[in-house]
């Protein structure tokens, strides 16, 4: 017989943030240039609350405020892309973890983790995660808050 284990089930924080911010969706989407489409299922958990779950483990795992995961690099022309520069690396590094570990302690690939260190993949998610906690004066974990216990086989 399998032993079970408890998951805690996560909740979106993000409208309870944005009201005490005193914001409309549409406000929020105007400063994150995002729709009030994504904003809406940030806030109903229908998407975003499984990356910003594992965007808050990281940042424990690696004991750093998000802001240190990723540089903004803003656009030298108004016709150029805004960059993001990855420290996850070097955050790891520091920690003295390899890119094994921090994916098994947050249920990802490895490949992932190869992928934010790169940059190829999820730095402008995590932009939008720092823009969020800069809009609202609040740590990530602010952003989610556990809901309860789900017992798995």
């Amino acid at each position: 017989m399998a032993a079970k284990t408890a998951q805690i089930v996560y909740v979106s924080n993000i409208a309870t943030q944005r009201k005490a911010a005193g914001m409309t969706q549409r406000e929020l989407a105007i400063a994150l240039e995002m729709t009030e489409a994504s904003v809406q299922n940030w806030e109903s958990g229908r998407a975003g609350v499984t990356h910003l779950q594992r965007i808050v483990a990281l940042c424990e795992l690696l004991d750093c405020p998000v802001e240190s995961l990723v540089e903004i690099v803003p656009a030298a022309t108004d016709d150029a892309e805004i960059t993001y520069i990855s420290h996850i690396k070097a955050c790891r590094k520091a920690r003295g973890l390899k890119q094994r570990q921090v994916a098994l302690s947050l249920q990802i690939t490895e490949r992932t983790v190869k992928a934010w260190e790169k940059g190829d993949m999820g730095l402008e998610a995590i932009a939008k995660i720092i823009q969020l906690c800069d809009i609202f004066q609040c740590p990530i974990q602010d952003l989610i808050q556990p809901l309860k216990s789900k017992v798995t086989k």
